[in-house]
């Protein structure tokens, strides 16, 4: 994985990658909300080998129903931690008869 290599670690701290869909719904079972979700970069900049890998990864990339926006090697998402009020209020109601 690009950034996860032990020269990534040692020298920035990257430690495991994670899914956007793991990083989704991390923080939507903590209780966060999405404002903005995004990316930058180049999505194959980094890609080493041979040419039919780098158009693999291309057609892979047509294909993907990846939002464009979202496809980028690096992945930003702005959150926010709803206050009290908000959340009582989008909290589903609590099971009856238990």
């Amino acid at each position: 994985f690009l950034w996860f290599e032990k020269a990534d670690y040692v020298g920035h701290g990257h430690i495991t990658p994670l899914t956007q869909w793991q990083i989704h719904d991390a923080f939507t079972e903590a209780g966060l909300r999405f404002l903005w979700r995004g990316s930058f970069g180049a999505g194959a900049s980094q890609l080493a080998g041979s040419p039919r890998l780098r158009l693999l990864a291309r057609l892979v990339a047509l294909l993907s129903a990846l939002p464009r926006e979202l496809g980028g090697e690096i992945y930003v998402a702005v959150l926010e931690k709803p206050s009290r009020s908000q959340a009582a209020a989008t909290a589903p109601p609590a099971a009856a008869g238990r």
